[in-house]
């Protein structure tokens, strides 16, 4: 016997004096709440449920179940849905599109369960997900999640449901309000490659506009429906915007709030942004109970996170029963990040960061209490002090510095401390760290929200998160942006001690010379690295890759001297994209044809992560060298060729050794 579940519609207030028919016990009260879904108020509801038999006659209808779908998928009207059921293994599925779903049924429809039977809204919890037409999880999924933003969201940037849209979720081209009326970004070739997104960005960032648009629910969905495939890729798309735009509001609000306290900056940054603290926001939301992830396996029932089912209404045998879905607290962290990133591209940065501050304000201390806007937060920079004491004594460097990024300072003690490596008293390092700290989350803010509204090359395709995380990865890590730092000349502009100075002098020759010196090659990853002289087809070789290095302070001027101008600008956001995101411009385009030629299959962008996938049997062997260096050495076990790799750390060196197997192994 296999139970089964009525199902009828009525309106708002009929549907609420039904009895509640499930056997699963929702560990929550909102889930009982019935919620009109269009303009017509009709839902689907529960009214009755039992066990049948699929040869039982259906009541007055004097048909078996198998004859009743039969018949009425044969006279389907348009008013009606219909599904199909098939005796042997109970498959459904539905005959016709989406569009029913703005319909009324005429009469009751039955559909028969496996095992468990939902509870009235529920029906993510009414069949094995093989079993149960997924159209229909999605929408009451829908009608739960809009319940759950009117408490938690204004309801007023709440969209009505678009049910022409639920049927493809999964959608290339995610909505944007902003979007939507500019030409869509993408990667080209030309100058102004990066026109539109600063418009997007402008409007985005305007912390005088009131968002008069409403969020998109089509949108708010995708933000919990987790998966680990490109096709439904907008949740993973989100999280990564959401992360970007938490790192940057909180790294303003602590700007302001530790002006002299770097170390306090940096510890609480850390504490805001761990994945235990935005759990912990999470489960404040209850966020848990919209989480859409692809269980991998099911068992013999299954039942959404938090639910539990009474075992004594399910005849199976006790090891086969799935009694509780557990979600780790990371998981519930993405959520959060994903959401956050859902209320940006839905709204603009003024409502992420009042929405993040009722969070934040509920958990934590009152360092955010006082800035109530984010107009408030950037009024606070214009209070900022910053002093030099011999200004006169680097005039030069920041006349050179105003020439390469075409921007003249009107504070210059501002840029004066971005490009100072040298302590005076202690506090004029502080003060560029500090500068640092701010303009590392800008920097990354500003290109991962570029890769997010940027398509493909075909325009039809927005980038789907493996893309965007190989060119975050490759364009934001402290490799690049010290040779950003180095081809732009502005590491010469900073004012160092002897030490400093020696431990830049081999990379800025390296990178001054790189057209010269053919034996020195640019990669990803890896920054600059060093090939052998060596002929291929020599095989009592080890060919020998090695990473030149490249000091964090190369990195970190970029990241200062983009904090001061953010600073000086008075938080002009769009005129720092402006200045600096055209250093970016060929990196951008280089790791792009290489992905448009298909360079990654042939010669994969992270050689680390294509040896692991292909070569994990093969030997490695770590070797400690002098002046703190690692040698790496990959066996080819069929061979016995070596393939190495030397770097500065481990896994540079392992990196190395695996760009080298790749690049001189035979074929």
């Amino acid at each position: 016997m296999d139970r089964f579940v009525e199902y009828t519609s009525g309106s708002h207030d009929k549907r609420s004096k039904l009895p509640i028919v499930s056997t699963l016990t929702p560990p929550f009260d909102g889930m009982l709440v019935c919620k009109k879904y269009s303009k017509d108020e009709k839902i689907y509801h529960v009214i009755k449920a039992g066990e049948v038999s699929p040869e039982d006659k259906i009541g007055s209808v004097q048909k078996t179940f198998v004859e009743y779908f039969k018949n009425r998928g044969l006279k389907l009207r348009a008013n009606e849905i219909m599904l199909s059921c098939y005796l042997s293994r109970f498959s459904i599925k539905i005959l016709r599109n989406s569009s029913w779903l703005t319909k009324m049924y005429q009469d009751l429809v039955y559909f028969p369960a496996s095992k468990v039977v939902a509870h009235p809204l529920s029906f993510s919890t009414l069949f094995q997900i093989r079993f149960f037409p997924y159209i229909i999880k999605q929408l009451v999924d829908y009608l739960v999640l809009e319940e759950w933003c009117r408490n938690n969201i204004d309801v007023n940037l709440i969209d009505q449901i678009d049910f022409y849209s639920i049927e493809s979720l999964d959608h290339s081209l995610q909505k944007s309000h902003v979007l939507d009326e500019l030409k869509e970004s993408h990667f080209d070739s030309g100058e102004n490659m990066f026109e539109d997104y600063y418009l997007a960005l402008s409007q985005y960032w305007d912390t005088s506009s009131v968002n008069s648009q409403k969020m998109l629910l089509q949108s708010l969905f995708q933000t919990f429906a987790e998966s680990p495939h490109d096709s439904y890729y907008n949740y993973q798309r989100m999280e990564f915007l959401g992360d970007c735009i938490l790192k940057f509001i909180v790294s303003l609000v602590l700007f302001v709030s530790y002006s002299n306290d770097h170390t306090s900056t940096a510890l609480k940054k850390s504490s805001l942004l761990s994945n235990a603290f935005f759990a912990q926001l999470g489960k404040h939301l209850q966020v848990e109970k919209f989480m859409n992830a692809n269980p991998i396996y099911f068992g013999k029932n299954w039942c959404p996170p938090g639910f539990v089912v009474e075992k004594d209404d399910l005849d199976v045998m006790q090891d086969d029963l799935v009694t509780h879905q557990c979600i780790s607290p990371k998981p519930i962290a993405n959520a959060v990040n994903s959401l956050i990133g859902y209320i940006l591209i839905s709204s603009n940065i003024s409502l992420v960061y009042e929405f993040l501050l009722k969070l934040i304000i509920h958990e934590n201390d009152g360092i955010f209490k006082k800035l109530r806007t984010l107009n408030q937060l950037t009024k606070e920079f214009e209070g900022l002090v910053f002093d030099y004491p011999n200004i006169e004594s680097i005039k030069n460097d920041i006349c050179s510095v105003e020439k390469i990024i075409k921007y003249n300072f009107t504070n210059k003690n501002i840029i004066s401390q971005a490009l100072t490596y040298v302590s005076i008293n202690g506090q004029i390092r502080l003060s560029r760290e500090r500068l640092s700290f701010l303009g590392s989350s800008i920097v990354r803010f500003i290109v991962v929200f570029y890769l997010y509204l940027s398509h493909t090359y075909l325009k039809t395709k927005c980038l789907p998160p493996s893309i965007i995380t190989l060119l975050r990865d490759s364009l934001l890590n402290s490799k690049s942006l010290g040779i950003i730092s180095a081809k732009s000349s502005l590491l010469k502009c900073i004012q160092a001690d002897l030490p400093i100075q020696k431990n830049l002098s081999h990379f800025m020759n390296c990178v001054e010379n790189l057209e010269e010196l053919t034996e020195i090659h640019e990669v990803p990853f890896l920054g600059l690295i060093k090939t052998p002289r060596i002929n291929q087809d020599t095989t009592d070789t080890c060919p020998t890759i090695e990473v030149i290095h490249i000091p964090k302070v190369a990195a970190d001027v970029l990241e200062s001297i983009m904090g001061a101008v953010f600073v000086d600008s008075k938080c002009d956001l769009v005129l720092t994209a402006k200045i600096f995101l055209p250093f970016f411009k060929p990196y951008i385009r280089k790791i792009e044809n290489f992905i448009l030629e298909k360079y990654l299959k042939t010669f994969p962008i992270q050689p680390k992560m294509h040896f692991m996938e292909n070569f994990s049997h093969y030997e490695k062997n770590f070797i400690e060298m002098e002046n703190m260096r690692f040698k790496h050495i990959i066996t080819d076990p069929n061979t016995s060729k070596q393939y190495a790799g030397i770097g500065f750390t481990q896994d540079e060196a392992f990196t190395a050794s695996c760009y080298s197997l790749i690049k001189y192994r035979r074929k």
